[in-house]
Protein backbone atom coordinates (compact mmCIF):
# COMPACT_ATOMS: atom_id res chain seq x y z
CA UNK A 1 0.00 0.00 0.00
CA UNK A 2 1.43 3.63 -1.07
CA UNK A 3 2.16 5.68 1.77
CA UNK A 4 -0.32 8.64 2.50
CA UNK A 5 0.76 11.69 1.59
CA UNK A 6 0.33 12.71 4.90
CA UNK A 7 1.98 10.26 6.09
CA UNK A 8 1.41 6.76 7.65
CA UNK A 9 -1.40 4.65 6.25
CA UNK A 10 -5.15 4.48 5.38
CA UNK A 11 -5.50 1.96 8.19
CA UNK A 12 -3.35 4.10 10.43
CA UNK A 13 -5.12 7.09 10.00
CA UNK A 14 -8.43 4.98 10.83
CA UNK A 15 -7.02 3.50 13.84
CA UNK A 16 -5.89 7.17 15.25
CA UNK A 17 -9.57 8.30 14.60
CA UNK A 18 -10.93 5.16 16.59
CA UNK A 19 -8.53 5.73 19.57
CA UNK A 20 -9.64 9.50 19.68
CA UNK A 21 -13.71 8.19 19.62
CA UNK A 22 -14.20 10.18 16.71
CA UNK A 23 -15.92 6.71 15.15
CA UNK A 24 -17.41 4.23 17.20
CA UNK A 25 -19.16 1.27 16.17
CA UNK A 26 -22.63 1.35 14.91
CA UNK A 27 -22.99 5.32 14.30
CA UNK A 28 -21.41 5.77 10.30
CA UNK A 29 -19.73 8.58 9.79
CA UNK A 30 -21.52 11.61 8.49
CA UNK A 31 -20.18 13.36 6.11
CA UNK A 32 -21.14 16.95 4.76
CA UNK A 33 -23.07 15.70 1.47
CA UNK A 34 -24.63 13.07 3.66
CA UNK A 35 -26.32 15.69 5.92
CA UNK A 36 -27.37 17.62 3.45
CA UNK A 37 -29.15 14.68 1.33
CA UNK A 38 -30.55 13.11 4.46
CA UNK A 39 -32.05 16.44 6.08
CA UNK A 40 -35.99 17.39 6.07
CA UNK A 41 -37.27 19.08 2.39
CA UNK A 42 -37.21 22.62 2.27
CA UNK A 43 -40.56 24.49 2.99
CA UNK A 44 -41.53 27.11 0.14
CA UNK A 45 -42.24 30.70 2.32
CA UNK A 46 -44.90 31.59 0.11
CA UNK A 47 -48.53 30.68 1.87
CA UNK A 48 -46.47 32.72 4.79
CA UNK A 49 -46.44 35.72 2.72
CA UNK A 50 -50.05 35.49 1.59
CA UNK A 51 -51.05 35.08 5.08
CA UNK A 52 -49.33 38.33 6.08
CA UNK A 53 -50.33 40.31 3.02
CA UNK A 54 -53.78 38.62 3.79
CA UNK A 55 -53.97 40.52 7.98
CA UNK A 56 -52.28 43.25 6.35
CA UNK A 57 -55.21 44.06 3.89
CA UNK A 58 -57.83 43.66 6.94
CA UNK A 59 -56.09 45.76 8.96
CA UNK A 60 -56.10 48.33 6.12
CA UNK A 61 -60.09 47.74 5.42
CA UNK A 62 -60.58 47.85 9.08
CA UNK A 63 -59.16 51.16 9.75
CA UNK A 64 -60.88 53.04 7.07
CA UNK A 65 -64.04 51.76 8.20
CA UNK A 66 -63.61 52.92 11.74
CA UNK A 67 -62.09 56.01 10.27
CA UNK A 68 -65.22 56.51 7.63
CA UNK A 69 -67.60 55.68 10.46
CA UNK A 70 -66.36 58.42 12.99
CA UNK A 71 -67.83 61.36 12.17
CA UNK A 72 -71.47 59.57 12.09
CA UNK A 73 -70.77 57.13 15.09
CA UNK A 74 -73.64 56.10 16.34
CA UNK A 75 -76.87 58.10 16.18
CA UNK A 76 -77.28 57.89 20.07
CA UNK A 77 -73.54 58.58 20.62
CA UNK A 78 -73.95 61.82 18.30
CA UNK A 79 -77.25 62.64 19.83
CA UNK A 80 -75.73 62.81 23.58
CA UNK A 81 -72.60 64.56 22.46
CA UNK A 82 -74.86 67.43 21.22
CA UNK A 83 -76.86 67.34 23.91
CA UNK A 84 -73.92 67.37 26.54
CA UNK A 85 -72.53 70.62 24.64
CA UNK A 86 -76.58 72.34 24.32
CA UNK A 87 -76.16 71.60 28.01
CA UNK A 88 -72.29 73.55 28.85
CA UNK A 89 -73.54 76.84 26.94
CA UNK A 90 -76.45 76.88 29.26
CA UNK A 91 -74.69 76.25 32.12
CA UNK A 92 -71.91 79.32 31.10
CA UNK A 93 -75.03 81.63 29.78
CA UNK A 94 -76.02 81.16 34.04
CA UNK A 95 -72.66 82.14 34.65
CA UNK A 96 -73.04 85.30 32.65
CA UNK A 97 -76.76 86.01 34.33
CA UNK A 98 -78.20 85.61 30.99
CA UNK A 99 -81.23 83.86 32.47
CA UNK A 100 -83.44 84.18 29.82
CA UNK A 101 -81.00 82.59 26.84
CA UNK A 102 -79.85 79.90 29.16
CA UNK A 103 -83.94 78.82 30.04
CA UNK A 104 -83.98 78.07 26.06
CA UNK A 105 -80.65 76.12 26.10
CA UNK A 106 -82.13 74.31 28.71
CA UNK A 107 -85.47 73.42 27.37
CA UNK A 108 -83.96 72.39 24.32
CA UNK A 109 -81.66 69.49 25.83
CA UNK A 110 -84.83 68.39 27.73
CA UNK A 111 -86.32 67.82 24.81
CA UNK A 112 -83.50 66.53 22.76
CA UNK A 113 -83.46 64.24 25.35
CA UNK A 114 -85.77 63.91 28.29
CA UNK A 115 -83.63 61.70 30.07
CA UNK A 116 -80.63 63.83 29.97
CA UNK A 117 -79.26 64.87 33.58
CA UNK A 118 -82.62 65.22 34.19
CA UNK A 119 -82.19 66.13 38.05
CA UNK A 120 -79.94 68.87 37.34
CA UNK A 121 -81.62 70.22 34.61
CA UNK A 122 -84.87 70.19 37.14
CA UNK A 123 -82.70 72.40 39.38
CA UNK A 124 -81.30 74.45 36.86
CA UNK A 125 -84.92 76.02 35.46
CA UNK A 126 -85.67 75.87 38.98
CA UNK A 127 -83.19 78.77 39.22
CA UNK A 128 -83.58 80.01 36.20
CA UNK A 129 -87.14 80.85 36.82
CA UNK A 130 -86.53 82.38 40.15
CA UNK A 131 -83.70 84.61 38.35
CA UNK A 132 -85.79 85.54 35.09
CA UNK A 133 -87.46 88.63 37.25
CA UNK A 134 -84.32 89.85 38.47
CA UNK A 135 -82.57 89.71 35.20
CA UNK A 136 -85.86 92.25 34.15
CA UNK A 137 -85.02 93.80 37.61
CA UNK A 138 -81.44 94.41 36.87
CA UNK A 139 -82.21 95.99 33.31
CA UNK A 140 -84.40 98.68 34.63
CA UNK A 141 -81.91 99.70 37.02
CA UNK A 142 -79.09 99.94 34.64
CA UNK A 143 -81.75 101.82 32.39
CA UNK A 144 -82.67 104.03 35.18
CA UNK A 145 -79.24 104.48 36.38
CA UNK A 146 -78.32 105.98 32.63
CA UNK A 147 -80.58 108.03 32.42
CA UNK A 148 -80.31 109.21 35.53
CA UNK A 149 -83.68 108.56 37.48
CA UNK A 150 -82.24 107.80 41.11
CA UNK A 151 -85.36 107.15 41.99
CA UNK A 152 -86.42 104.22 39.69
CA UNK A 153 -83.28 102.74 39.61
CA UNK A 154 -83.39 102.56 43.83
CA UNK A 155 -86.60 100.72 43.53
CA UNK A 156 -85.95 97.74 40.95
CA UNK A 157 -82.82 97.12 43.00
CA UNK A 158 -84.59 97.42 45.99
CA UNK A 159 -86.79 94.51 44.59
CA UNK A 160 -84.32 91.57 43.27
CA UNK A 161 -84.45 89.02 45.61
CA UNK A 162 -81.34 86.80 44.67
CA UNK A 163 -78.89 84.09 45.93
CA UNK A 164 -77.14 83.60 43.02
CA UNK A 165 -76.45 87.04 41.79
CA UNK A 166 -75.18 89.08 44.84
CA UNK A 167 -71.88 90.20 42.74
CA UNK A 168 -74.26 91.75 39.99
CA UNK A 169 -76.77 92.83 42.88
CA UNK A 170 -73.37 94.70 44.53
CA UNK A 171 -72.15 96.04 41.02
CA UNK A 172 -75.17 97.63 40.61
CA UNK A 173 -75.80 99.19 43.31
CA UNK A 174 -72.13 100.62 43.23
CA UNK A 175 -73.00 102.29 39.85
CA UNK A 176 -76.45 104.10 41.77
CA UNK A 177 -73.99 104.80 44.09
CA UNK A 178 -71.94 106.61 40.99
CA UNK A 179 -74.60 108.00 39.31
CA UNK A 180 -76.25 109.14 42.64
CA UNK A 181 -72.60 111.71 43.36
CA UNK A 182 -73.11 112.76 39.57
CA UNK A 183 -76.42 113.76 40.33
CA UNK A 184 -75.23 116.16 43.55
CA UNK A 185 -72.60 117.85 41.06
CA UNK A 186 -75.75 118.33 38.33
CA UNK A 187 -78.15 119.89 41.31
CA UNK A 188 -74.74 122.57 42.20
CA UNK A 189 -74.63 123.90 38.83
CA UNK A 190 -78.55 124.13 38.84
CA UNK A 191 -78.05 126.74 41.98
CA UNK A 192 -76.60 129.08 39.15
CA UNK A 193 -76.69 131.63 38.77
CA UNK A 194 -78.57 131.70 36.96
CA UNK A 195 -80.83 129.16 39.15
CA UNK A 196 -82.88 126.33 37.75
CA UNK A 197 -85.18 125.76 40.32
CA UNK A 198 -87.95 124.02 38.35
CA UNK A 199 -84.96 121.41 37.32
CA UNK A 200 -83.55 121.44 40.79
CA UNK A 201 -86.75 120.45 42.51
CA UNK A 202 -87.02 117.26 40.25
CA UNK A 203 -83.22 116.17 40.95
CA UNK A 204 -84.05 117.16 44.83
CA UNK A 205 -87.22 114.83 44.82
CA UNK A 206 -85.59 112.08 42.87
CA UNK A 207 -82.67 111.87 45.23
CA UNK A 208 -84.83 111.98 47.85
CA UNK A 209 -86.71 108.59 46.64
CA UNK A 210 -82.99 107.23 46.47
CA UNK A 211 -82.04 108.28 49.68
CA UNK A 212 -84.25 109.23 52.17
CA UNK A 213 -83.23 111.87 54.32
CA UNK A 214 -80.72 112.96 52.76
CA UNK A 215 -79.33 116.36 54.14
CA UNK A 216 -78.39 118.09 50.73
CA UNK A 217 -81.33 116.51 48.56
CA UNK A 218 -83.73 118.04 51.79
CA UNK A 219 -82.06 121.49 51.66
CA UNK A 220 -82.50 121.99 47.47
CA UNK A 221 -85.82 120.91 47.62
CA UNK A 222 -87.10 123.50 50.17
CA UNK A 223 -85.09 126.55 48.47
CA UNK A 224 -86.48 125.30 44.89
CA UNK A 225 -90.25 125.37 46.78
CA UNK A 226 -89.61 128.49 47.71
CA UNK A 227 -88.37 130.33 45.21
CA UNK A 228 -90.84 128.48 42.98
CA UNK A 229 -93.10 129.71 45.02
CA UNK A 230 -91.99 133.53 45.07
CA UNK A 231 -92.18 133.72 41.54
CA UNK A 232 -95.76 132.29 41.15
CA UNK A 233 -98.55 134.41 41.19
CA UNK A 234 -101.75 134.13 43.92
CA UNK A 235 -101.65 133.86 47.57
CA UNK A 236 -102.89 130.15 46.98
CA UNK A 237 -99.42 129.80 45.42
CA UNK A 238 -97.01 131.06 48.57
CA UNK A 239 -96.12 128.07 50.30
CA UNK A 240 -95.57 129.83 53.67
CA UNK A 241 -99.43 130.83 53.41
CA UNK A 242 -100.03 126.96 53.18
CA UNK A 243 -97.34 125.43 55.58
CA UNK A 244 -96.18 128.25 57.87
CA UNK A 245 -93.89 125.95 59.69
CA UNK A 246 -91.74 125.61 56.78
CA UNK A 247 -90.34 128.96 56.99
CA UNK A 248 -89.99 128.20 60.48
CA UNK A 249 -87.89 125.42 60.10
CA UNK A 250 -86.09 126.65 57.43
CA UNK A 251 -85.55 129.89 60.24
CA UNK A 252 -84.02 127.15 62.11
CA UNK A 253 -82.09 125.31 59.81
CA UNK A 254 -79.78 128.56 59.09
CA UNK A 255 -79.46 129.51 62.78
CA UNK A 256 -81.98 131.81 63.76
CA UNK A 257 -83.86 130.52 66.34
CA UNK A 258 -85.34 133.42 67.45
CA UNK A 259 -87.34 134.20 64.31
CA UNK A 260 -88.11 130.26 64.02
CA UNK A 261 -89.70 130.43 67.91
CA UNK A 262 -91.74 133.76 66.43
CA UNK A 263 -93.13 132.27 63.43
CA UNK A 264 -94.48 129.13 65.29
CA UNK A 265 -95.67 131.29 68.10
CA UNK A 266 -97.76 133.37 65.14
CA UNK A 267 -98.99 129.68 63.59
CA UNK A 268 -99.57 127.75 66.85
CA UNK A 269 -103.08 128.35 67.36
CA UNK A 270 -104.16 127.52 63.85
CA UNK A 271 -101.55 124.89 62.88
CA UNK A 272 -100.45 121.23 64.98
CA UNK A 273 -97.13 121.27 63.46
CA UNK A 274 -96.66 124.85 64.41
CA UNK A 275 -97.16 124.20 67.98
CA UNK A 276 -94.96 120.89 67.86
CA UNK A 277 -92.07 123.35 66.48
CA UNK A 278 -92.80 125.45 69.05
CA UNK A 279 -92.16 122.67 71.61
CA UNK A 280 -89.68 121.44 70.24
CA UNK A 281 -87.56 124.24 70.23
CA UNK A 282 -88.31 125.06 74.15
CA UNK A 283 -86.58 121.21 74.82
CA UNK A 284 -83.72 121.34 72.92
CA UNK A 285 -82.94 125.20 74.04
CA UNK A 286 -83.16 124.07 77.86
CA UNK A 287 -80.92 120.53 77.08
CA UNK A 288 -78.53 122.28 74.58
CA UNK A 289 -77.01 124.27 77.47
CA UNK A 290 -75.03 121.23 79.36
CA UNK A 291 -74.44 119.05 76.27
CA UNK A 292 -71.61 117.29 78.53
CA UNK A 293 -73.72 116.45 81.35
CA UNK A 294 -76.07 114.56 79.07
CA UNK A 295 -76.18 110.91 78.73
CA UNK A 296 -75.42 109.33 75.10
CA UNK A 297 -78.70 108.52 74.66
CA UNK A 298 -79.53 111.82 76.13
CA UNK A 299 -77.67 113.40 73.44
CA UNK A 300 -78.40 111.19 70.48
CA UNK A 301 -82.43 111.96 71.12
CA UNK A 302 -81.18 115.74 71.07
CA UNK A 303 -79.83 115.60 67.82
CA UNK A 304 -82.63 113.79 66.54
CA UNK A 305 -84.71 116.35 67.69
CA UNK A 306 -82.70 119.01 66.45
CA UNK A 307 -82.53 117.71 62.68
CA UNK A 308 -86.83 116.93 62.76
CA UNK A 309 -87.09 120.93 63.81
CA UNK A 310 -84.53 122.20 60.73
CA UNK A 311 -86.99 119.94 58.08
CA UNK A 312 -85.17 116.89 57.96
CA UNK A 313 -81.33 118.27 57.63
CA UNK A 314 -79.06 119.15 61.45
CA UNK A 315 -79.41 123.04 61.68
CA UNK A 316 -76.57 124.97 61.55
CA UNK A 317 -76.16 125.59 65.40
CA UNK A 318 -75.88 121.87 66.22
CA UNK A 319 -72.47 121.76 65.15
CA UNK A 320 -71.13 121.02 69.17
CA UNK A 321 -74.15 118.49 69.19
CA UNK A 322 -73.35 116.50 65.96
CA UNK A 323 -69.52 116.48 66.97
CA UNK A 324 -70.41 115.32 70.80
CA UNK A 325 -72.69 112.46 69.34
CA UNK A 326 -70.14 111.59 66.91
CA UNK A 327 -67.33 111.06 69.18
CA UNK A 328 -69.24 109.21 72.38
CA UNK A 329 -70.83 106.64 69.74
CA UNK A 330 -67.37 106.11 68.32
CA UNK A 331 -65.86 105.05 71.33
CA UNK A 332 -68.35 103.10 72.41
CA UNK A 333 -68.71 101.37 69.07
CA UNK A 334 -64.66 100.77 69.70
CA UNK A 335 -65.42 99.40 72.39
CA UNK A 336 -68.16 97.15 71.74
CA UNK A 337 -65.74 95.66 68.52
CA UNK A 338 -62.92 95.06 71.24
CA UNK A 339 -64.99 92.60 72.80
CA UNK A 340 -66.37 90.92 69.95
CA UNK A 341 -70.07 92.50 69.93
CA UNK A 342 -70.02 92.98 66.44
CA UNK A 343 -73.71 93.95 66.04
CA UNK A 344 -73.79 96.61 68.80
CA UNK A 345 -70.14 97.97 66.99
CA UNK A 346 -71.75 98.22 63.64
CA UNK A 347 -75.15 100.04 65.71
CA UNK A 348 -73.02 102.26 67.56
CA UNK A 349 -70.50 103.23 64.48
CA UNK A 350 -73.83 103.96 62.18
CA UNK A 351 -75.20 106.18 65.15
CA UNK A 352 -71.70 108.12 64.60
CA UNK A 353 -71.97 108.47 60.75
CA UNK A 354 -75.13 109.42 61.09
CA UNK A 355 -73.77 112.47 63.42
CA UNK A 356 -70.83 113.08 60.98
CA UNK A 357 -71.38 111.12 57.39
CA UNK A 358 -67.47 111.62 57.32
CA UNK A 359 -66.62 109.88 60.20
CA UNK A 360 -62.90 107.97 59.16
CA UNK A 361 -63.23 106.03 62.54
CA UNK A 362 -66.94 104.96 62.49
CA UNK A 363 -66.85 104.41 58.81
CA UNK A 364 -63.78 101.52 59.32
CA UNK A 365 -65.56 99.86 61.97
CA UNK A 366 -68.69 99.67 60.00
CA UNK A 367 -66.68 98.76 56.60
CA UNK A 368 -64.64 95.92 58.94
CA UNK A 369 -67.96 94.42 60.57
CA UNK A 370 -69.20 93.89 57.36
CA UNK A 371 -66.85 91.43 56.02
CA UNK A 372 -66.78 89.42 59.44
CA UNK A 373 -70.67 89.42 58.95
CA UNK A 374 -69.55 87.46 55.89
CA UNK A 375 -67.45 85.23 57.41
CA UNK A 376 -70.53 84.66 60.25
CA UNK A 377 -73.17 83.98 57.47
CA UNK A 378 -70.93 81.37 55.67
CA UNK A 379 -70.66 79.57 59.21
CA UNK A 380 -74.07 80.04 59.72
CA UNK A 381 -74.79 78.47 56.29
CA UNK A 382 -71.99 75.32 57.22
CA UNK A 383 -73.94 74.51 59.87
CA UNK A 384 -77.44 74.83 59.01
CA UNK A 385 -78.40 70.75 58.96
CA UNK A 386 -75.74 69.65 61.60
CA UNK A 387 -76.12 72.06 64.03
CA UNK A 388 -78.92 74.49 63.51
CA UNK A 389 -79.04 76.25 66.89
CA UNK A 390 -75.74 77.16 66.59
CA UNK A 391 -76.54 78.07 62.99
CA UNK A 392 -79.90 79.91 64.28
CA UNK A 393 -77.60 82.49 66.63
CA UNK A 394 -75.54 83.21 63.93
CA UNK A 395 -77.92 83.78 61.71
CA UNK A 396 -79.62 86.27 64.26
CA UNK A 397 -75.90 87.98 64.43
CA UNK A 398 -75.52 88.95 61.07
CA UNK A 399 -79.44 89.87 60.69
CA UNK A 400 -78.20 92.51 63.52
CA UNK A 401 -75.11 93.13 61.95
CA UNK A 402 -76.69 94.34 58.59
CA UNK A 403 -78.35 96.90 56.99
CA UNK A 404 -81.87 95.59 55.13
CA UNK A 405 -80.57 96.10 51.92
CA UNK A 406 -77.55 94.03 52.53
CA UNK A 407 -77.82 90.05 50.84
CA UNK A 408 -76.52 88.52 53.34
CA UNK A 409 -78.93 90.34 55.13
CA UNK A 410 -81.77 88.75 53.67
CA UNK A 411 -81.02 85.38 53.13
CA UNK A 412 -80.10 85.09 56.96
CA UNK A 413 -83.70 86.65 57.58
CA UNK A 414 -84.79 83.79 55.24
CA UNK A 415 -82.95 80.91 57.18
CA UNK A 416 -84.57 82.53 60.66
CA UNK A 417 -87.75 82.07 59.20
CA UNK A 418 -87.29 78.99 58.19
CA UNK A 419 -85.70 77.60 61.26
CA UNK A 420 -88.74 79.05 63.35
CA UNK A 421 -91.41 77.76 61.69
CA UNK A 422 -89.96 74.02 62.00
Amino acid sequence: MPPSPRGGTANSRLEGKEGRGEDRPGRPVRTARMSVESGPPRRSRRPQVAAALVVMVVLLVSVKLFVGRRPGLDPNTRGSSEVATMFTEAKTLIRQGKWAEAKVKLEAVREEDEDYETRQIENYLKVVAAELPNEALFAAAAAATTKGELGRATAALAQVKTTTQDRALTDAKQALAQRIESRRAEARTLLGPPAQWEALLALSEDLLVAVPGDREGAEWKQQAEQAIARGKKGPTRVVSVETPWVEAQLRFKNGDVSGARSLAQGCAKKHAKCRDLENGLSVLEAKSKNLEALSDADLLTLFRLDRELAGGVSSETSKPLRTLVASRYFLKASKAKTSGSWAKAVEFGRNALEAEPGHAGAQAIVTEAKQVSGDLYLRAYQLRDSDQPEALKLFKEVLAMTPPDDPNHVKAQGYIERFQAR
